[in-house]
């Protein structure tokens, strides 16, 4: 069977590569993949080796902060290609309005949103703006939300007209590969996908945490310390700041995760759901930061909290505005407690059973 991917590429990586991830996992299940996503998302396809069906990029006037520009010429270009490439099955995270208008020329049946739970809810925004995300984001035949814990209570009730699943968070598979390899020998800082149309308290808060994470390593200096930031800008500022601190590194290209974790002993990052629900399958030790002023600030709010509530051996909470000791007593109470740990069962597999009902027509 033939299956295309549309990922939206920004602000970071987190559409992209839990639904990559979930490509490669079809392809090595005999299915053909293909895919799309654009600015930072087009090397998470290079690294898995999937073949992007439309080579070029939308300019950044048709990016807007809920994704393509449906009648935008290179989303036109995009549609066209689906059409001609006729898939079994077309998957789309994050591209609100394009879920939408694939609807009205595809079948619906054959496409499936996969979703954060804040994409159908989310109480900081007006209720109009959830009433549009919902309208537009269900508009195929299935969504699957995923999360790193199930709670129906974030589902809606009414006026749905698709099919709608609650698993767990979707693990890219190259995690799933590596939890029997770890070295645990750095203390690794993760500042996302990088901040290219982000805004500029994304920006600032992304610096901030680097910041902090460069005044922990200046203070803990028998340890190894490797910041990865995915951003050239955000490299030189952190650069400017370590100048004399040797025991840090800072990376500034797209690494695949299990080269980023398999050494981490502990991990300093953004509390994406894909990055907590990574840690806590992996079982490794995290401090976790929320964007702040920004806003995603109370869905990270929310995953801290979740995730804490799930393992509170291995997770501690932390801002910008504390203290590099207080981030030190956090790093302490983890290596004290880092042999207790709670299993966590990743999605993969029932998404992957749903996604097989689909093509057999059973779905």
């Amino acid at each position: 069977m033939k299956i295309v991917g549309i990922f939206r590429g920004f602000p970071g990586l987190g559409r992209v590569v839990s639904g990559v991830g979930l490509l490669n996992q079809l392809r090595e299940r005999g299915h053909e993949v293909l895919g799309y996503s654009y600015m930072q998302g087009v090397e998470v396809l290079k690294d898995y080796g999937i073949p992007n069906i439309l080579e070029k990029q939308p300019m950044d006037s048709n990016i807007m902060e809920i994704g393509l520009n449906p009648i935008s010429k290179v989303s036109g270009e995009l549609i066209g290609k689906i059409l001609d490439i006729n898939p079994d099955l077309v998957i789309i995270d994050g591209e609100a309005l394009l879920v939408s208008t694939l609807s009205l020329v595809f079948d619906r049946n054959k496409i499936i949103s996969l979703l954060n739970p804040t994409d159908l809810y989310n109480d900081s925004l007006p209720e109009s703006t959830i009433a549009f995300y919902k309208m537009h984001y269900l508009a195929g035949g299935t969504a699957i939300v995923h999360t790193p814990k199930l709670d129906e209570n974030i589902l809606p009730r009414e006026n749905i007209n698709c099919n709608l699943h609650l698993i767990n968070t979707i693990i890219r598979n190259d995690i799933l590969k590596i939890k029997s390899q770890m070295e645990n020998r750095n203390i690794i800082g993760i500042l996302g996908g990088g901040c290219a149309n982000s805004s500029e308290n994304f920006y600032n808060s992304t610096l901030e945490i680097g910041k902090k994470i460069i005044g922990v390593a200046q203070k803990l200096n028998k340890e190894n310390f490797i910041i990865y930031c995915n951003d050239k800008k955000i490299k030189r500022v952190l650069d400017r700041e370590k100048e004399n601190i040797k025991n840090i590194k800072i990376i500034d290209e797209y690494k695949n995760p299990k080269d980023i974790y398999r050494e981490a002993k502990i991990v300093l990052c953004r509390s994406g759901r894909n990055t907590v629900s990574e840690l806590l399958y992996l079982e490794k030790p995290g401090i976790l930061f929320s964007s702040k002023g920004d806003f995603r600030s109370k869905e990270q709010e929310k995953n801290i909290d979740t995730v804490i509530s799930i393992n509170p051996f291995k997770i501690r909470k932390s801002s910008i505005d504390e203290p590099v000791d207080g981030i030190i007593e956090k790093i302490n109470y983890l290596e004290e407690n880092k042999n207790r740990s709670v299993e966590f069962i990743p999605g993969n597999e029932r998404a992957l059973e749903i996604i097989e009902n689909i093509l057999r027509g059973r779905g």
